[in-house]
């Protein structure tokens, strides 16, 4: 992912953060983190010198002025520029002290000035006059895993994200969210990458404390999310088991790379007539009526779905339930080759699929997806783009998938 340096103070005078920190790094400066509304990118301030903490708007020693909006929370862009900031500066430890600015703003009425952070304003100590939200008391795993899984989606991340970003897989952050048990370890360094923090404190300080913040206080443990729907309780499942095939078009259904032109009229790089294999997939899954298919062809940055799919023979088209188009993959699969992978096993887990196919010639780095390393190769079968599925070895083994999940499902 690319860094590039700010536009200068006269151009950009002033930048509104969302999903924004506070970091100190261990020199004593303090620095706004978050995403720059404008255009989502991630965005590290210079030292902040002014702070004003009910209008969440400050200065910093640039002479920028940096609004914030919205709550704290985390972006991934930010973090990642945050990182990359760090090592440019020999930062080799910093604290996230944004709840303790906001803390102390509420009970101390203001903020102790240190050499390049004033606050000048501070937050009134009374009941919250809006909605305060889920409550953050968590009794039981189920509550603890929506209070995450609340969390996750607050900070727009996928569970494939948002497990890629703290290094942990995307199964486990399934099993918190689903109210399973983890280890102590996992379940810290999820709430920590997620900008959760656990405290432990007495009953009667935490009553005090919840009604602070506005919230009734209850000690009825939280219902599990998927409650009365399976007898397997809240165990982190890939329960849906429709068949289900991932398509690419180039290198797929035919030979070449597709030039789309200003009146969307689809030529191939190679001379050859697009979809010309395509009939060989109908004759694959003919037999299967229950198959569905979901489109992960490049076309689809180009055209709408419809026009993607209208492309396709009828008997395929009908088959088509989803696209993978407005998934979008971290720079780091991009630069290794591997994003067309992530974004089809995020689709997949995204929607508990059990039984699927990704037919592509673009699949690269299969082996590091999945709890552990290859546990996903199945999953995918990568082709020779010179031959697509009109290779007989490649529709064999489309053949033999086909047979074995109506197998199993037949049990």
């Amino acid at each position: 992912m690319p860094i590039w340096t700010s536009a200068s103070v006269t151009t950009e005078p002033e930048v509104v953060l969302s999903r924004w920190r506070i970091l100190e790094t261990d020199d004593g400066t303090r620095h706004f983190v978050g995403a720059n509304e404008r255009d989502h990118t991630g965005r590290v301030s210079t030292a902040i010198v002014v702070f004003d903490c009910r209008s969440l708007r400050g200065e910093t020693a640039s002479g920028r002025i940096y609004q914030l909006i919205g709550a704290p929370g985390w972006s991934s862009n930010a973090d990642y520029v945050w990182q990359r900031w760090c090592q440019a500066n020999s930062v080799t430890s910093h604290t996230d002290v944004t709840g303790q600015l906001l803390v102390t703003a509420e009970s101390d009425r203001s903020v102790p000035a240190c050499s390049n952070f004033d606050c000048t304003e501070a937050m009134s100590l009374t009941s919250p006059q809006t909605d305060p939200g889920p409550s953050p008391l968590a009794l039981d795993l189920q509550s603890l895993g929506q209070l995450v899984r609340k969390q996750r989606i607050a900070c727009e991340l996928s569970l494939l994200d948002a497990a890629d970003a703290m290094n942990v897989d995307a199964v486990l952050l399934g099993h918190i969210e689903d109210g399973q048990t983890v280890d102590t370890d996992s379940l810290l360094t999820v709430l920590r990458g997620l900008g959760l923090r656990l405290l432990v404190m007495p009953t009667g300080d935490a009553e005090v404390t919840l009604r602070m913040l506005g919230h009734t206080i209850s000690y009825q443990p939280a219902a599990p999310p998927n409650a009365g729907l399976s007898d397997a309780g809240t165990s982190f499942v890939l329960d849906e088991t429709t068949p289900t095939l991932f398509v690419d078009f180039d290198g797929t259904l035919h030979v070449g790379r597709a030039f789309i032109d200003e009146c969307n009229q689809i030529t191939l790089d190679s001379g050859r007539r697009p979809m010309e294999f395509a009939p060989l997939l109908v004759e694959l899954l003919e037999p299967y009526p229950d198959v569905e298919i979901v489109l992960t062809t490049s076309w689809l940055q180009k055209l709408s779905v419809a026009e993607v799919v209208s492309h396709l023979p009828l008997e395929l088209a009908g088959r088509v339930v989803g696209t993978t188009r407005d998934i979008k993959p971290r720079m780091s699969y991009v630069l290794s080759g591997a994003d067309r992978t992530y974004v089809i096993v995020s689709y997949a887990y995204g929607h508990r699929l059990k039984n699927w196919l990704a037919i592509d010639d673009a699949v690269f780095g299969a082996s590091q997806f999945g709890r552990e390393p290859g546990a996903l190769l199945a999953h995918f079968l990568l082709l020779d783009s010179a031959r697509g599925i009109g290779d007989a070895i490649p529709r064999q083994h489309i053949r033999r998938w086909l047979a074995d999940v109506h197998h199993d499902r037949s049990f």
